[in-house]
């Protein structure tokens, strides 16, 4: 914050996405905001091409106020970014030639002796190419945020082992499973993992903070169905939940 002859001075970015939640219906919002922190905001034009005047300013007569109104800004960015659908996401790749290959076998039993199942069909098994683990996923609403997030991108990992054993689905109904993962089990990565989501979830990129972080490889999904492009048509997964352990 800085001080002006007239008083005190802010800026902050707010991403374009926002500005409608922010300005409101006929400008109802940034009238109410203005008058309740005493303060004159100015959100920068979506015209504008210049990355260097692309800050919304707050200035005041009052510290205080101009404070105040930069946290009910943020407040409703963080509003409007958990509405959002996600973007982008950190993940681990799975490249490992022992992990790939049963991967594979994991698919050739299943498109063999479960095929029959309500809802099982090549489709919905994830590609062995894109095995991966998923640590954070992110809802970003324009490149300077992207940029400022792959800056952060996970770099300490160049190598690891990680224990793979167990399936388990999400939700509590097999019979109706949208997803199904291989458990991860490594103290190492679980650590690091966690201390990358509380980095994304302070900085505000995550839209809102999820369920301790829990380390896992999608293998069968929903959403990657084919025959019905757009649903999300449920799977049964109890045949396949009783080979788990192997």
């Amino acid at each position: 914050i800085e001080e002006t002859p007239n008083g005190y001075k802010l800026s902050l970015r707010v991403p374009e996405k926002c500005f409608g939640m922010i300005i409101g219906k006929k400008g109802s919002n940034m009238k109410q905001l203005q008058q309740d922190t005493g303060t004159k905001i100015k959100l920068p034009s979506s015209r504008n091409s210049d990355a260097s005047n692309d800050l919304t300013c707050i200035t005041g007569s009052s510290k205080k106020g101009v404070i105040s109104a930069k946290v009910r800004i943020e407040l409703l960015v963080d509003s409007c970014r958990s509405k959002a659908l996600p973007t982008h996401f950190v993940m681990v790749p799975l490249l490992s030639k022992q992990v790939i290959s049963s991967y594979i076998q994991f698919k050739d039993m299943v498109l063999q002796d479960f095929s029959q199942c309500k809802g099982i069909e090549e489709s919905i098994m994830q590609e062995p190419q894109r095995l991966h683990i998923t640590i954070v996923v992110l809802r970003l609403f324009d490149k300077i945020e992207e940029v400022n997030c792959f800056v952060k991108r996970l770099k300490s990992i160049k190598q690891a082992k990680v224990d793979i054993k167990g399936l388990e689905i999400m939700g509590d109904d097999p019979s109706a499973a949208k997803v199904l993962y291989a458990e991860i089990h490594d103290t190492i990565l679980q650590e690091l993992g966690e201390d990358i989501v509380d980095r994304f979830v302070a900085s505000g990129l995550t839209g809102k903070e999820g369920p301790r972080l829990k380390l896992h490889a999608t293998l069968m999904n929903s959403r990657y169905r084919t025959s019905t492009p757009g649903g999300t048509e449920p799977f049964d997964a109890r045949n396949i939940l009783q080979v788990r352990e192997n």
